[in-house]
C-alpha cells in the first residue's frame, strides 16, 4: 500500500516483500549469485521469485518488477541492463571431447551428439547459431536428447551426454574447475543482454530502488549492442 511505502521511504532499513518474475536463465544468471549478499546487506526485505519463461502482465499480477532479454521487454516500462554481456557458448564435458573429438568448424557438429533444447511455447526445437569474420551459420543440430530446461541442460553436457548450446553468467564456474569446455569459442554471436523493468511511475519503493542498485553494483561492463537472433530465445519466451 502507499502507507507502507512511505513507510519504506522513511526507515533506516528499506522492508517488505520484494515480488520478481524472471526467466530460469535470469535466476541462474543474475539471482543465485546476487541473493546472499543481497539479504545480508536488506535482511528486512523479503524476496519471491517467480520462475516464469513466458512473458506476463507484472502490473496485473502484482509483482514489483521483471527480468528478461531486452528484445522482450514489455511496453510503458523502465528498463535497465544487469548482469554480463551475453552471448552463446558451445560447451561438453572433457570425457565426451575425449570420445568424440573437438569440432573445428560448425558444420562438424552434424557428426556428434548435440542436446537438442525445445522451446515450451512454440514446440520448436532451437537452432544453433554461429558467426565469425563475417561468415554466420545457423543449424538444427543432431541428437538424442532433447530438454526444455536450461539447468538440465548444463547438467546433461556435465554429464557426458553431448555438447550443449548455452549462453555465458552461469557455465563459468564450471569451465573454470575444467568440468566444461568451450566448443568453437571463436564462432559465438553475442545476443541481447538480460534487463530488469518496472513500471513507469513516479515513486519507486524503497525495496526495489535498493535492489536495483544492488544489481547496478554488480553490473559487469563491457560488450556492445547485442545480435538478436532466434537461437538466443530459449529462456527469453521459454527456458
Amino acid at each position: 500500500s502507499a502507507a507502507t511505502e512511505e513507510l519504506d521511504e522513511n526507515a533506516d532499513q528499506p522492508s517488505g516483500l520484494l515480488r520478481l518474475n524472471v526467466p530460469r536463465a535470469a535466476y541462474m544468471i543474475i539471482l543465485q549469485p546476487a541473493l546472499p549478499a543481497f539479504h545480508e546487506r536488506y535482511p528486512k526485505i523479503s524476496v519471491e521469485i517467480v520462475i516464469e519463461n513466458a512473458l506476463v502482465d507484472i502490473v496485473g499480477k502484482g509483482f514489483d518488477a521483471g527480468i528478461r532479454f531486452g528484445d522482450l521487454l514489455e511496453k510503458d516500462m523502465i528498463a535497465l541492463r544487469i548482469g554480463p554481456p551475453i552471448s552463446a557458448h558451445m560447451i561438453a564435458s572433457p570425457a565426451y571431447l575425449n570420445k568424440r573429438g573437438m569440432p573445428d568448424h560448425p558444420r562438424d557438429l552434424q557428426n556428434h551428439d548435440c542436446i537438442q533444447f525445445r522451446h515450451v511455447t512454440t514446440g520448436q526445437i532451437e537452432r544453433w547459431a554461429f558467426a565469425k569474420d563475417g561468415e554466420t551459420v545457423e543449424m538444427v543440430p543432431n541428437g538424442h536428447l532433447i530438454i526444455n530446461d536450461s539447468e538440465a541442460l548444463v547438467q546433461s553436457a556435465l554429464d557426458g551426454l553431448g555438447i550443449a548450446y548455452m549462453i555465458n553468467g552461469y557455465i563459468e564456474r564450471f569451465l573454470e574447475r575444467g568440468e566444461l569446455v568451450r566448443v568453437l569459442a571463436d564462432w559465438s554471436p553475442r545476443f541481447d543482454d538480460l534487463h530488469l523493468y518496472y513500471p513507469d511511475r513516479r515513486r519507486v519503493p524503497a525495496k526495489l530502488r535498493v535492489f536495483i542498485d544492488f544489481l547496478r553494483s554488480m553490473r559487469i561492463q563491457g560488450g556492445s549492442s547485442a545480435l538478436l537472433h532466434p537461437a538466443a530465445q530459449r529462456d527469453r519466451a521459454s527456458a
